[in-house]
């Protein structure tokens, strides 16, 4: 697994956090 894709899952996670 590259860290790009486990970077994407945590922005994707904060990012649905901010938009709350």
């Amino acid at each position: 697994m590259r860290p790009a894709i486990n970077r994407s899952i945590e922005i994707k996670i904060i990012s649905t956090i901010f938009v709350f």
